[in-house]
Order: structure tokens, then C-alpha cells, then sequence
């Protein structure tokens, strides 16, 4: 009822959404709380609903003023039909347009900026392997040149004696300049990331779980060790070790997920993301069951069939088995072979048949006896963290750049009648009622066009306000007053227990 209020309808078909109680961020010094005094300068908007130059801000922790916000408390408490309430998504939409959009774009192409840069590199770069199989040089070859390829001279220069050496020379992994290039901005755009995590974890000041600021640190020493060259022969080469080759991968995958959970935090991908981690939560005990009848058949093919490379080791044989689960079950190669033929053939193929009857059981009832209930309930919990995230992460970015939050704070604002404003429609289509109403009865039109008609119904429920609040403390005094005569009657009494009983 409350937020219901603060949405006005005009009867042109707009509406004017008052912020004022729902954002209670700023407010004026010069307002006298003892004698509930009112004067032009309490309203801390102008005419146009833009916080005045003399408001200040209530909380000067960032931390204190997100968890008050009436919106975190919303959110912290699932009150999904109040954050669903048209003020609050106004409220929400109307931040996100404006300036929180911007602020999460930046950050967005910081961190795509990395990632993209970091893949170029590994890109460009080479490991040994890769030497080996297509230049056919190994790392003690190209490491120890001055032994195996090059003659000191007096100069100390070498003079390249092998064609193979030369071939590493002309090879695209010695291309230092471009490679060297990629590996600033690389590190530029690491450092970049960098900041913007510090002065995120800083100014949100909470505790954060691992899972938010793990894979950041880890993405970081990945990439650094990946760029950075530790040896000797890597400084003089450009060839990445094994070991940093491996950090490498990590360093790129992990970059790249960073701007999926970025993308998350959208309207537009939080869907997505949610049911994937509320897939991750309820679908444990499948994932537990499906696990068990891997380890069964794994085994027993094992058993069954060592003599093939698939099933050669145990490792070997769960990656197979997993990959059958999938469809991929490579008949011909691995059961039909007349080079490899089975040594218990009807063992194994029997075996196969109760594998593939089973699987098509377990698939079935997957699909058409899923728990109907389990869906919904995660249908409704997805929805309700989707507004909730939505709210907190709002509030999170609002905390980055308080100058900014405040030169878009406003107190109000109209959606005039526009294809986004709902009223719009009927509007239109009762415009002929709209105009007859007006000729017979103009008393009962009106258009709420100046925001002054809502700072003189600001002022008449201040003064309200001001008369209920001398009442309650004219009544506060009496009830004092009733209180210190009964102390005093009751003191008398505990002095004077025989006069009072003679008295009764």
C-alpha cells in the first residue's frame, strides 16, 4: 500500500514514480528535528526531481548505507512481491539506464579485454611440444645452441651451423616483436583487472567466499606465470616451459568464465546462469547415481576387454564409459574388429546389451518422470534470486562511484505516454471517454504536470505530521505526569503501610 502511493496516474496516460521514500539516502541539515519545522529548503530535489547541491548523505560507510537500503533488506529478506512492485523496478531501471549500465560496461570490457588478450598470446606462443611435432626440435637443440649449433668466435658471436637452428630462426615462435607486444597489453590489461577487483572488494567491504575471490587470484598468478619468462632458455627463446604451458590453459579458461558470471549479473543471462547452479545444487543425487553406474561398467569392460587401449587402464576405461553414456559408443572399432578381436565375446556383448538397455531406461525416466515438483521449485527459487541478486548487485555497483549515485540521484520522475508505459494503451483506447470526462467535469481531470503540486502534498503531510507529533508529546507529558504521581503514591505507600491499611 505504502509503494502504491508513491505511483501517480495522470490521466493523459502518465505516470509519476516518487523515490523519495524508497531511496532514503540523502537528507538536508538544515531541517530542526525538535520543533518539526518545514521550510522550502527540507526538500533536498528541485522542481525538475534533482538532488539539491546541500544534501548530504546519511551514511558515510558505503557498507552501512547498502545494508539500510530498503531495497537490500528486501532482497536479504525474499520479499519478492515488493521487489517485483512497479516503484522498485522503475527505481532499479531507471539506475541501470542512466549511469549503473555504463559503469557495468566498463567493467565488462576490462575483463573481456583481458581475455582476449591473454588467448592471443597463448595463440601466438609455443610450447615444446609443439616444436617437436612440427619443426622437430627439442628443447635441449634450441637451449644449449652454443654447444650443439653455433662455434665461439672472438667476438663472442655465433655463427649457425645446423639447418635446424635455422629453421627455428624462420619459424613463426620467434616472431618476439609481435609476441612481446601482445604480452603488454596483456599485462596492462591484468593490471587494469587488478584495480577494478580491489577497489570493488574495498568498497563493498564484506566478506567474500572463495568462490568469488579464488578463481580471480588463481586467474592472475596463472597468467602471470604463463607470461613471465622464469628460465633462462624461455627469456632467450620465447618457448613457454611445460609447466607454465599448463598454467596457461588455466589462466585462459578462467579468464573467459570470468565474463560469463559477468554476464550473469544481466537480466538478459541471469536465467541461464541461475539454472545452471540451481542444476549443480538439486541434481546431485543423479549425478552420485550416474557416477556409480560408471564405476560398475568401467570395471567390467576393464575386465572384459584390457587388451584394447581404451579400456587399458582404469582412467582410460571411466573416460570411455563416460563418452558411451553419451552415444558414443564406437561399435565397430572396439566390438566388431578383426584386427582386435574380443576375448570374451558373448560375454562382452552381453554385457553391452544391459549396458544399452539400462542407459535407454535411465534416459526415459529422466526425461518424462523428472520430480514435477523439483522443477517448480526450482522455477520459484530461480526467480526469486533473479530479483534478488538483481537488487544487491545494483546497490554493489551503486557503491563504486557515490559522486556518481549522487548527480543521478532524483526524487521523482514522469514516463510520459510512451509504448513502454502500460497505461498507454488504455489511454489510447478510452481517449475519446478521457475527453468527455473533461468537458462534463473538469473538477475531476486533473493532469499532475508540475512537480510543485507534489511538494505542496509534501508540505500539507509534513504538517500533519507536525500536528500528530505535538499531540503525541501533549499526551507523552500527561502520561508522565499520571506516572510520577502513582511513583510517588507508591513510595507513600512503602514509608506508611499502617496508615494506608487504617485509611482502607
Amino acid at each position: 500500500i505504502v509503494l502504491d502511493k508513491c505511483i501517480g496516474h495522470h490521466g493523459d496516460g502518465s505516470k509519476t514514480y516518487i523515490f523519495v521514500h524508497l531511496d532514503p539516502t540523502y537528507f538536508m541539515p538544515n531541517l530542526k528535528v525538535e520543533t518539526m519545522s518545514f521550510d522550502n529548503s527540507w526538500v533536498m530535489f528541485d522542481e525538475d526531481g534533482k538532488l539539491e547541491v546541500n544534501a548530504i548523505d546519511y551514511y558515510e560507510d558505503e557498507r552501512i548505507w547498502r545494508e539500510n537500503h530498503p531495497l537490500y533488506k528486501m532482497a536479504k529478506l525474499n520479499r519478492i512481491k515488493l521487489l517485483q512492485h512497479p516503484l522498485c523496478l522503475r527505481f532499479l531501471d531507471y539506475k541501470w539506464e542512466n549511469y549503473l549500465e555504463h559503469i557495468f560496461f566498463c567493467i565488462l570490457a576490462i575483463a573481456s579485454f583481458f581475455a582476449v588478450s591473454l588467448s592471443l598470446y597463448a595463440n601466438k606462443a609455443c610450447d615444446w611440444h609443439h616444436m617437436s611435432r612440427t619443426y622437430n626440435l627439442s628443447q635441449d637443440e634450441v637451449c644449449n645452441v652454443k654447444s650443439s649449433f653455433c662455434e665461439s668466435t672472438r667476438n663472442g658471436e655465433c655463427q649457425h651451423l645446423d639447418m635446424a637452428y635455422s629453421t627455428f630462426e624462420n619459424s613463426s615462435c620467434k616472431d618476439a616483436s609481435l609476441l612481446s607486444l601482445i604480452g603488454i597489453a596483456t599485462i596492462t590489461s591484468l593490471m587494469l583487472n587488478v584495480v577494478v577487483d580491489v577497489k570493488l572488494f574495498y568498497t563493498l567491504g564484506r566478506n567474500f567466499s572463495f568462490y568469488e575471490v579464488g578463481p580471480r587470484i588463481l586467474t592472475y598468478i596463472a597468467t602471470l606465470i604463463f607470461i613471465v619468462p622464469w628460465t633462462e632458455c624461455t627469456w632467450n627463446t620465447g618457448i613457454r616451459e611445460e609447466w607454465q604451458w599448463i598454467c596457461g590453459t588455466g589462466g585462459v579458461l578462467l579468464s573467459w568464465f570470468k565474463i560469463i558470471l559477468l554476464l550473469g549479473m544481466t537480466p538478459s543471462f541471469s536465467d541461464y546462469i541461475l539454472l545452471i547452479q540451481h542444476f549443480f545444487r538439486t541434481g546431485i543425487w543423479l549425478v552420485v547415481l550416474l557416477s556409480l553406474l560408471v564405476a560398475a561398467f568401467s570395471s567390467s569392460f576393464q575386465m572384459l576387454m584390457r587388451g584394447n587401449s581404451a579400456f587399458s587402464h582404469w582412467s582410460l576405461s571411466i573416460m570411455k564409459m563416460i563418452t558411451m553414456m553419451m552415444g558414443d559408443l564406437g561399435y565397430d572399432d572396439l566390438f566388431n574388429n578383426d584386427d582386435n578381436p574380443l576375448p570374451y565375446p558373448v560375454s562382452t556383448h552381453l554385457l553391452l546389451i544391459f549396458f544399452l538397455i539400462l542407459m535407454c531406461i535411465v534416459t526415459i525416466n529422466l526425461i518424462n518422470n523428472f520430480p514435477q515438483e523439483q522443477l517448480d521449485k526450482v522455477k520459484e527459487e530461480t526467480k526469486r534470486t533473479k530479483l534478488s541478486n538483481r537488487s544487491i548487485m545494483m546497490l554493489e555497483f551503486d557503491s563504486l562511484l557515490p559522486s556518481l549515485r549522487r548527480y543521478f540521484s532524483v526524487g521523482w520522475i514522469t514516463d510520459n505516454c510512451t509504448f513502454k508505459n502500460e497505461d498507454c494503451e488504455t489511454y489510447l483506447e478510452n481517449a475519446d471517454e478521457y475527453s468527455e470526462n473533461c468537458e462534463s467535469n473538469p473538477d475531476s481531470y486533473t493532469a499532475h504536470t508540475d512537480m510543485n503540486i507534489f511538494i505542496k502534498e509534501i508540505k500539507n503531510s509534513h504538517e500533519v505530521l507536525k500536528d500528530i507529533s505535538l499531540k503525541l508529546a501533549d499526551d507523552f507529558s500527561e502520561l508522565r505526569k499520571e506516572i510520577q504521581s502513582i511513583k510517588r503514591k507508591i513510595e507513600s505507600t512503602v514509608k506508611n503501610p499502617c496508615e494506608i491499611n487504617m485509611s482502607d
